[in-house]
């Protein structure tokens, strides 16, 4: 392990049910608890900005008459014109967000292996032949996990209908009354899924449920459940999306990059650095120009292949688009290679885009795009780095566009062992105890384009990346970056996957004490692990 805080070879610990916000509140040092304030009081108003407009409108109108306005009550006032009218349309975008998307349509046979994958006993020989003390601790440990779609209910206020719930959308997108009622063959082999899905869930569980519904024990279902968004200002969005664009005109216009389309996805593309030509080359014309079509077409190939100058894509993460990650990309534009960046306003506050909120690329709309993008340049051979939501886009390319990829880089990823929703309940579901869980559940899970994203667009067995979709694990071509302190991924469960799996300790670092995004967001000691496996200067 390239980390100063390598996984035990115990078993992980249990993941605790998470205190209450007042309990968690308690337990934090002074300086903790002062971050805690400062980011609810940050929250709190930023979110009050909108009913203070309404009701300084309402005021200013209603009773100010013809008296004449100070310059900064002229300020407020015209503030508060925009103010409320984009409030109105912010809140029929939260209520569109609301609505139902169809079930996906995915094969019997590919759920059911799905489900063999996610639940079945694929211990090593040797774990089964361990004490059975060993044996009970891995067994509570899944407990543990599997608790968190249920929202650390105790697993006997788990019943079966319960359980029957949660599959039911986990492997076919549906409420369980509508799989019950379909009578077609395909909902008859779906519930016999479901079925086979629950005895496999009790076997790994070691308790068998009661029988029946509890209505106090619901399971969290991504796609179903209402998605949870608060109001932010018209102000916000518009610093946010100042801030993005000034960043893109940065890249753009300082630093060589170009906006492309490409498919239905836009990238920023810095195009390689040619190396200078030698005078004496006999492959050059006398203005340094390739001689022939062959050569000129073997030098696109292979110009930027070789080890160190090979092109990155750069796939980010959810948040308030580029300029959280302006430390990085001023190594990334001195890059010889080229570079690509996926632009993804939907995750990225850009209310003003033309493909933000209902309209953001599917899976295969992406790796088409990707495709284009990298044939347009010519960049046959990439390192693909990733960050956070962006390492799911990277399982897509690996899965589908495996020849797209030599080297893989994933920062923070939240796309291993989704069935156990560490991300999901940590994201969405659990109540707020720290600063930067505030800052997080407000200015990110919560902001309506993100949060139709995740509950509404997320198939979490289609954002699951396996180990065996990146093709190799040697540690000069793949690296996995983790935090120890990380808010939103169970670190310890991600470490035992990727170590089951094969993958070598030297293909994985965890910086200790680092948080989500920390990475890559700000000079540290893991912007130095990611800058010297993409060979960037520090």
């Amino acid at each position: 392990m390239a980390a100063a805080a390598p996984p035990s070879p115990s078993p992980s610990p249990a993941p605790s049910p998470p205190p209450t916000p007042l309990a968690s509140f308690l337990t934090l040092t002074w300086r903790n608890k002062l971050h805690f304030l400062f980011a609810a009081f940050l929250a709190l108003f930023v979110w009050s900005v909108t009913p203070i407009s309404w009701l300084y409108l309402g005021y200013d109108i209603a009773l100010r008459g013809d008296k004449p306005r100070h310059w900064f009550s002229s300020v407020v006032f015209y503030y508060s014109l925009c103010e409320v009218p984009f409030s109105i349309y912010l809140l029929s975008l939260r209520r569109e967000a609301q609505k139902l998307l169809p079930p996906p349509q995915v094969s019997v046979e590919a759920l059911e292996e799905l489900l063999h994958r996610c639940l079945g006993d694929h211990s090593h020989p040797s774990e089964r032949d361990k004490s059975a003390e060993h044996q009970e601790e891995q067994r509570n440990l899944f407990r543990s996990r599997a608790r968190r779609w249920f929202h650390h209910k105790p697993l006997e206020e788990i019943y079966a209908d319960n359980a029957r719930e949660w599959l039911g959308w986990a492997f076919g997108g549906r409420e369980l009354d509508e799989l019950r009622a379909d009578t077609s063959k395909k909902g008859q082999e779906n519930m016999a899924l479901i079925e086979k899905g629950l005895g496999m869930l009790e076997v790994q569980l070691g308790h068998k449920f009661t029988p029946g519904y509890n209505p106090k024990a619901r399971a969290m279902r991504l796609t179903l459940d209402p998605v949870k968004t608060l109001q932010r200002p018209f102000g916000y969005y518009v610093v946010c999306n100042s801030i993005s664009e000034a960043t893109i005109a940065w890249l753009r216009f300082v630093h060589g990059f170009r906006k492309e389309q490409h498919g239905l996805c836009d990238f920023l593309v810095l195009p390689p650095s040619s190396p200078k030509p030698q005078r004496d080359d006999p492959s050059l014309t006398a203005n340094g120009h390739p001689a022939n079509a062959s050569i000129a077409a073997r030098t696109r190939s292979t110009s930027h292949t070789s080890f160190g100058t090979q092109p990155i894509l750069f796939l980010h993460g959810l948040g308030i688009g580029l300029g959280q990650y302006a430390v990085l990309l001023r190594r990334l534009v001195k890059h010889r290679g080229g570079v690509a960046i996926l632009l993804q306003p939907n995750i990225s506050v850009s209310i003003f885009s033309r493909r933000y909120f209902l309209h953001a690329p599917n899976k295969d709309e992406h790796v088409a795009a990707v495709r284009a993008c990298l044939a347009a340049h010519h960049f046959e051979k990439s390192t693909i780095l990733s960050h956070s939501n962006g390492t799911m886009v990277h399982g897509w390319v690996a899965r589908d566009a495996p020849e797209l990829a030599h080297r893989h880089v994933l920062v923070d990823p939240v796309c291993f062992r989704l069935w156990e929703g560490a991300t999901s309940f940590a994201f969405l579901a659990k109540r707020w105890g720290t600063g930067i869980e505030i800052l997080l559940g407000y200015f990110v899970a919560r902001e309506v384009g993100v949060a139709y994203s995740i509950a509404r667009r997320f198939l979490w067995w289609d954002m699951l990346l396996w180990a065996d979709d990146l093709q190799t694990m040697a540690s000069d071509r793949l690296q996995v970056v983790l935090g120890g302190n990380d808010v939103l991924i169970d670190v310890p469960a991600v470490l035992d996957y990727l170590s089951s799996a094969g993958v070598p300790d030297e293909s994985v670092t965890v910086i200790p004490g680092a948080q989500h995004g920390q990475a890559l967001f700000m000079p540290s000691e893991g912007m130095k692990v990611v800058c010297r496996h993409l060979q960037l200067e520090w």
